[in-house]
């Protein structure tokens, strides 16, 4: 099983690693933008769709 992450979960990587890197706590999430990518864009989401997150 191939568990490479294709270009979307790289980059999702690299904005949280950044963001925790700077400052390791929830409000950095926040303010990253990093709590929103999971929330559809109906919704002022990013919409990001992860094979993990429920169906929305």
């Amino acid at each position: 099983m191939d568990f490479t992450p294709n270009p979307e979960q790289q980059a999702v990587a690299d904005v949280v690693t950044s963001v925790l890197e700077r400052d390791n706590t929830w409000d950095a999430l926040v303010s990253g933008g990093v709590a929103a990518l999971g929330v559809p864009e109906r919704l002022g989401g990013d919409g990001l769709v992860c094979p993990n997150f429920p169906p929305p």
